[in-house]
């Protein structure tokens, strides 16, 4: 059913896997810089060094297809086998900070199916009065996690980086059902195109100082009634919290900011699109104008590194290849080390119960890891910790139930354990 090659063969593969996915990404946003390598000394390494800076430890998980060989014009040479053929075959390959790479290869398993349970998936998780997600999220389980568990648990693994190919890249993971529960309830996820393209760098961002942007109106975009009180929250909870609300949030304004404060944290409660095309077809919506993916570079947020940027309101073109090569590329293109964003829309008592339950516990002094805190925050929702009752949220973030506007959460009363509520947001680059 699967096999494993000897070690020989696993850096190679891994090094050829690194150099085409991050070639895909700046082909994509039209990238000039060469990325690092990184070797497989290079990724134990970095594992090592996180596991001793944060206590977490991490697996870093490839979810790509190997070549049909009996497809291939010219056998010696891998990019003559390179096109994509509904025939290749599923290949995992998972890195961790000590023995030897982990890989399996399904042969019985093509991209195909693949790509047909994970169209399901995508479908069925965004319908919130449906469970149908739970046979392809139990299918995808089985296909990428199961056949490593054994070995993630001996080592004990509790954090999972993935880097997935092509038609991958926009699958809510953590929502991956195992028969019992979900992915993210037994480990932090986050996914990056590439780690070559990745700032590895960790800090712990406790004490950093955030600008939280919005608006509730705009001219050709649907209202957003909740961000006035996301924002608020957000500001509360977040002791070194600015805001801008409105007609202050404006592009002009965030650099202005930006010159006078480095802010480590970014939060944008606006409408984002992820579009298929090239990068200027994509946008994150300001309040008189639209920031085209591939103008972000200019807001220089690289330089220092902004640690967060947040986009609580985005939505992605689903199963498009080059939507998904934009938002998994969102942070290398941004110049940050971490991007927290949304594979499709969710409601604004949605977003806004996550949001502030994830600033509350990027505060807890027992989470050392941005993607520990996304986990907790969905662990919170799926538990029904955070719900909205009688026009009020009802969340651990305050002692009291918080009221709502008029036109947020009035006349119903919700919980938010279905998927659809917490599985979108997705933290793209460093998930340290």
């Amino acid at each position: 059913m699967d096999a494993t090659p000897p070690p020989m063969y696993l850096d190679p593969g891994i090094g050829n896997l690194e150099a085409r996915f991050s070639r895909a990404v700046q082909n994509y946003y039209g990238q000039a810089s060469k990325p690092n390598f990184q070797n497989l000394d290079d990724m134990q390494s970095l594992a090592q060094n996180i596991e001793r800076e944060t206590g977490a430890k991490p697996a870093f998980v490839y979810i790509s297809f190997l070549p049909d060989l009996s497809q291939c014009t010219n056998l010696g040479s891998s990019e003559q086998c390179s096109g994509k053929q509904e025939t290749d075959n599923l290949e995992i390959i998972a890195v961790t900070a000590k023995g030897n790479p982990i890989r399996k290869v399904l042969y019985n398993v093509t991209r195909q199916e693949v790509l047909q349970v994970a169209k399901a998936f995508r479908s069925t998780v965004t319908d919130r009065d449906s469970n149908d997600y739970l046979k392809p999220g139990q299918q995808l389980y089985q296909w990428f996690v199961a056949p490593m568990e054994a070995e993630f648990q001996q080592r004990e693994i509790n954090n999972l980086l993935f880097m997935m190919d092509s038609g991958l890249r926009s699958l809510p993971l953590s929502a991956l059902y195992d028969g019992k529960g979900f992915l993210v309830e037994r480990y932090s996820v986050g996914m990056t195109p590439s780690l070559s393209l990745m700032d590895t760098r960790y800090r712990d961002i406790k004490g950093t100082k955030l600008f939280a942007m919005g608006a509730s109106q705009f001219t050709d975009q649907p209202a957003l009634p909740a961000v006035p009180v996301e924002l608020s929250l957000i500001s509360q909870e977040w002791q070194n919290g600015q805001v801008a609300l409105n007609d202050q949030f404006t592009i002009a304004n965030l650099m202005e900011q930006r010159s006078r404060n480095a802010f480590g944290i970014l939060h944008l409660a606006t409408h984002g699109e992820f579009r298929p095309g090239q990068p200027q077809q994509s946008y994150i919506q300001f309040w008189n104008s639209k920031l085209k993916l591939n103008q972000i570079r200019d807001l220089k947020l690289h330089d220092p590194p902004l640690e967060l940027l947040v986009l609580s309101a985005c939505r992605m073109a689903i199963g498009d290849d080059e939507a998904e090569l934009g938002f998994a590329g969102l942070a290398t293109q941004a110049g940050v080390k971490s991007a927290l964003a949304s594979l499709w829309y969710v409601d604004d008592e949605g977003t806004l119960a996550l949001m502030t339950e994830v600033y509350r516990q990027l505060e807890q002094p027992q989470v050392k890891i941005k993607a520990e805190a996304l986990r907790q925050s969905q662990m919170a929702l799926i538990r029904g910790d955070v719900r909205i009752n009688q026009g009020t949220l009802h969340t651990p973030v305050f002692d009291k139930p918080i009221p709502l506007p008029p036109n947020v959460g009035q006349g119903v009363d919700r919980t938010f354990k279905h998927p659809y509520y917490w599985a979108a947001f997705t933290l793209v680059g460093n998930p340290w």
